[in-house]
């Protein structure tokens, strides 16, 4: 939010559309103080803010027709300055702020605003917004969006370039584009849009601008208050999402004069919660009511059809016995709900799931435990655990690593990736000649899949490493433990760990502190991160003997293991 009043609230900033509607509420309501960032996340921000400068620093010297307007500048100021240098028609404005649309309720402080065009239209000069971003924008495939890409010389309008498939297309970018349709409004509320078909760029770690269409049809978007937005383009499910935002501003304003006025949204657990200001105070909201999206079951998708049934809290959706009088829900995926409820009421660690008699993992003979780590653009670090219970000395035992300090990620990634894979593929070929079994595992495979795919196809390894992921010797031992095994509380390492009494060294471990360690080994113009590092553990699970205190529609329980 801004400091600038209009009647009724104060304007909304870019992120608000692209952000969680019960952020906007809390951040007029302020019901506690808000959680810090983590070390981590912290060192991203002041990495991009440091990006953002060396992009400026290059963009300024490639052009000689310059606004930049330096951070210091007063929030007041800043608008006066920005506004004369559009009607100056200055070609390029670096750290703009756009005059509040006082009308739609938003204020925008666009990165970088290009000139569209050498003729002012209607006598105004019109701009393009374009964002810097600190991570990667373009795809090396024939499968992305389409996008037109300039180099930081090319200012040129993307009216009327080709287009190439290049452009990244996944939930960062689309966040990324609902931020500069913000901008894009905010234009047009000044004036200063351009005509013509709606274009926004992004400017990200390739040093190159990928101009998008904000106006073409590009998602199929299920909306923050559940309305379906088949076909939408970005500005229709910017418009939909602003303009809820709003509602929830202009409510949680008046609640701030009239408690007895209803705040519009209550939190629901979702992917972005971790690393939100709010996580601590929703977080307990959510654990003292036991609301059903605390569940690994419930999505928001779920959580709002239990909710319109009113199963949506916990021991709710445990004791429910008429399951099949939920409509448009799969009775199987509302079944595993209905399970992780009783699990997460029930006494015990785990319970096996719905048919499994025994719990079975597969074993070998030598077993490698695989983790990996990266950064945006590459994975700079891969850690095994061998365990050799042959006897035979075949591997040595104990913690490996294999990883780079280049300061370039990619060039990182590939380099560790390389020495990594000759080391397993190595010791498979010796467990083979040696007539013993092998197998490596990993918790939840889909992030080293991707880096083992991106490092085979750097090293024209990639039918390879295809047949070593499909194989029976690369075991996700999530799938394994997710298939077979119910617990209520979620199934990511550190929750599964910890309720099985493992205990970190660390106060709060995570792949965050690995990857904040590297950029600060190859950064040396970073400040240095405190905090120790230490080596992790592995852990067993315990035996339990009692099932959950409920039953299902079906007469059985999750059994115990």
């Amino acid at each position: 939010m801004d400091g600038d009043v209009r009647e009724g609230f104060a304007p909304l900033g870019g992120y608000a559309a692209r952000s969680c509607p019960v952020v906007t509420q809390w951040d007029i309501v302020r019901p506690a103080e808000p959680a810090s960032a983590s070390a981590f996340f912290a060192g991203l921000g002041e990495a991009g803010v440091s990006f953002e400068a060396t992009v400026f620093e290059q963009l300024a010297r490639l052009h000689p027709s310059v606004a930049w307007i330096a951070e210091d500048v007063r929030r007041s100021e800043r608008a006066g300055l920005t506004s004369e240098a559009m009607d100056a028609g200055v070609e390029l404005i670096l750290g703009g702020r756009l005059p509040v649309d006082h009308l739609g309720g938003r204020v925008a402080h666009p990165d970088v605003l290009v000139r569209n065009g050498s003729e002012p239209v209607d006598g105004r000069w019109r701009y393009l917004a374009v964002d810097v971003k600190h991570h990667a924008t373009l795809v090396d495939s024939d499968k992305g969006a389409e996008v037109v890409v300039h180099d930081l010389a090319d200012l040129g309008s993307p009216d009327g370039a080709e287009t190439e498939p290049v452009g990244r297309r996944d939930s960062t970018t689309k966040k990324d584009l609902l931020q500069l349709a913000h901008y894009q409004r905010t234009l047009g509320a000044c004036g200063h849009a351009a005509p013509g078909p709606v274009w926004a760029g992004v400017l990200g770690r390739e040093g190159a601008i990928a101009w998008y269409r904000l106006d073409v049809p590009a998602w199929q978007h299920r909306a923050s208050d559940g309305t379906d937005l088949p076909d939408a383009t970005t500005l229709e499910v910017y418009d939909h999402e602003f303009a809820h935002r709003r509602t929830v501003a202009e409510a949680a304003t008046s609640y701030l004069h009239d408690p007895k006025v209803p705040l519009p949204v209550q939190p629901v657990r979702i992917g972005d919660c971790e690393q939100c200001r709010w996580r601590l105070h929703c977080g307990q909201l959510l654990t003292d009511r036991q609301d059903v999206s605390l569940l690994p079951a419930v999505d928001l998708a779920l959580w709002r059809q239990l909710h319109d049934v009113g199963l949506d809290t916990i021991p709710a959706l445990a004791y429910w016995e008429d399951l099949d009088q939920v409509d448009d829900v799969d009775e199987g995926r509302l079944q595993r709900a209905a399970d992780e409820a009783r699990a997460y009421l029930g006494p015990q660690l785990a319970y096996l799931r719905r048919g499994i008699q025994r719990l079975d993992v597969p074993r070998a003979d030598v077993e490698i435990d695989v983790d990996m780590e990266n950064v945006e653009g590459g994975a700079y670090l891969w850690g095994v655990w061998v365990t050799d219970r042959t006897g035979l000395g075949i591997a040595v035992g104990g913690y490996q690593a294999f990883v780079d300090w280049n300061p370039d990620p990619a060039q990182a990634g590939i380099a560790a990736f390389e020495r990594f894979w000759s080391w397993l593929q190595q010791l498979r070929h010796q467990c083979r000649a040696a007539g013993v079994s092998v197998a490596a595992y990993c918790w939840s495979a889909s992030a080293e899949n991707t880096w083992l795919r991106t490092g085979g196809q750097h090293l024209d390894l990639a039918d390879e490493v295809e047949t070593f992921i499909d194989s029976a010797e690369w075991i996700d031992l999530l799938a394994v433990f997710r298939d077979q095994l119910v617990t209520g509380h979620g199934n990511g390492l550190k929750t599964v760990a910890t309720r099985l009494g493992f205990a970190w060294q660390d106060h709060d471990p995570g792949g965050a502190q690995s990857m904040q360690w590297w950029q600060d080994a190859v950064d040396q113009t970073l400040p240095p991160t405190s905090g120790n590092y230490s080596g992790s553990g592995c852990c067993s699970t315990t035996a339990t003997t009692s099932p959950p205190p409920s039953t299902s529609a079906t007469g059985s329980t999750p059994q115990t293991t």
